[in-house]
């Protein structure tokens, strides 16, 4: 019976799998009001997407630092590059909305008739202006933007909507009903 009463203490004394702490500052009542969609991370700040159509850049405390509304639908998925200089929001509206995060300049990229859920920008976007998108049109795309003018290239199609996209260094990987693909770029 002693053992029995060892057991108890060494799983009252076990150390938390996960320890983590609510964010702060003035996203905890935003939220109150409408509802969370997405969160990307960089390490200088977060980016939260709203069911709105709402964007909060947030410091690591969860203060605001800006907010903007780029759809009118929900955010489903954020992107941001490596250098933390641009964030990249798609939503069912059909609208990749790229913002420049310290100037508060941004392009809008409209795909009619698309219901987009994932966007990922290129990890150097500022020098290599590009970015893939897909949804449930089953198209993964490649928007390269020049002056003047964008080019449109199917990197992939018809194995249903693509959930979520990866980019890293020239590698694009990404999600859809038959599983993950991988397109080397280069």
């Amino acid at each position: 019976d002693d053992d029995d009463d060892d057991d108890d203490d060494e799983e009252e004394e076990a150390e938390p799998q996960l320890k983590y702490q609510r964010l702060g500052g003035g996203v905890t009542h935003k939220v109150q009001s409408d509802h969370a969609y997405c969160l990307q991370c960089h390490p200088r700040f977060l980016v939260l997407g709203m069911k709105s159509g709402t964007v909060y850049v947030l410091d690591p405390h969860g203060d605001i630092i800006k907010q903007y509304r780029p759809h009118r639908n929900a955010v489903n998925d954020i992107s941001i590059d490596l250098n933390g200089d641009h964030v990249a929001t798609c939503s069912h509206d059909g609208r990749v909305v790229i913002r420049d995060i310290f100037k508060d300049v941004q392009t809008v990229h409209n795909f009619r008739n698309q219901d987009l859920l994932s966007i990922e920008l290129h990890p150097q976007y500022g020098a290599q202006q590009m970015f893939v998108t897909g949804g449930r049109g089953q198209q993964l795309l490649l928007r390269s933007i020049g002056f003047f003018r964008s080019d449109n290239k199917v990197l992939h199609s018809g194995e249903g909507p693509i959930y979520c996209i990866a980019w890293k260094g020239e590698l694009i990987a990404w999600a859809n009903d038959r599983g993950v693909k991988i397109y080397d770029i280069s």
